[in-house]
């Protein structure tokens, strides 16, 4: 029943945002496979999208970022002050990438508990722009995590729920799905009718990092599907998300050595870097189709 809409615009499926359904889906089956093998946080991500410790930086300080949060009120900035401090303590002897210290295993050491059931994490957006102080390897310019450390904000605007799947009931249907970004309206609060949340982003002890725009290469590596030469508003996407990037953060940088030191150098060759070559020796800068549709 999937065969024709990711192409087809006018079937049924394309018109009712069919990536959000198969998406509910995932997110439906996933959390029930985990609960029957006995697993409790679960977090559902994108293939561009990484966990990480929140760690400290002067750039949060914003006086704004209360304004973000929609349900701002004189109680709940107490109570984020409460949270912010009691987190704060935890944030500033956060473990560094250079350290290789897993994350659930650092959280069980110290432990520190989340006190709910579902834990709103902030995503960083990062941009495609590269940083131009920086001089990359051949290798190193593979990976978007490396290659791109520019965004524009530190905020709780994009969020990801990470739930307790142990506590979902037995009976927990499809509908209980809001979206893959409120996981499950069961134990997540859910705070607009549209399934969108926000949280406070310095009250958090873990962040997603989301390299949403990609780079040219793999954008322009997809030309075989029939949407991107079709549908110029695609394209119109990809280059407004490569926002003017205004910060640069660099914690996520140290896994790649973490990475090798635990496979070694052939097994990294062999999963990670002859697979990124041959998709990007694939890449045809002289796409002459692709770059007219930029041009109209």
């Amino acid at each position: 029943e999937y065969q024709d809409w990711f192409l087809d615009k006018n079937s049924g499926f394309y018109q009712q945002r069919a990536h959000v359904r198969r998406q509910n889906n995932f997110v439906h089956y996933c959390a029930k496979y985990m609960k029957q093998r006995g697993r409790k946080w679960t977090l559902f991500t994108d293939t561009d999208e990484y966990l990480l410790y929140n760690y400290i930086h002067q750039d949060e300080e914003r006086p704004e970022i209360y304004d973000e949060m929609r349900d701002f009120t004189v109680e709940k900035k107490n109570a984020y002050d409460k949270q912010r401090r009691r987190v704060k303590r935890f944030r500033r002897n956060l473990p560094k990438m250079h350290e290789r210290v897993q994350i659930a295993k650092y959280l069980h050491q110290t432990n520190f508990t989340f006190k709910q059931k579902c834990v709103v994490l902030p995503g960083l957006s990062f941009s495609s722009k590269e940083y131009q102080n920086r001089s990359f390897d051949a290798k190193s310019k593979l990976l978007q995590t490396y290659r791109y450390t520019l965004l524009g904000i530190r905020s709780g605007l994009f969020t990801k729920g990470l739930i307790d799947v142990s506590h979902l009931p037995e009976n927990v249907t499809l509908r209980d799905v809001a979206s893959i970004h409120l996981p499950s309206k069961e134990l997540c609060n859910k705070i607009e009718k549209k399934a969108i949340f926000r949280t406070d982003y310095k009250s958090a002890v873990l962040r997603v990092h989301h390299y949403k725009s990609g780079s040219w290469e793999a954008f322009v590596e997809r030309s075989s599907d029939p949407r991107i030469v079709n549908d110029v508003s695609l394209m119109n996407r990809y280059l407004s998300r490569s926002i003017e990037p205004v910060l640069e953060d660099e914690d996520i940088i140290g896994w790649l050595d973490w990475f090798i030191d635990k496979v070694g150098n052939a097994e990294a060759e062999r999963l990670l870097f002859q697979p990124l070559q041959m998709l990007y020796n694939q890449f045809n800068d002289t796409d002459d189709e692709i770059k007219s549709k930029l041009n109209e």
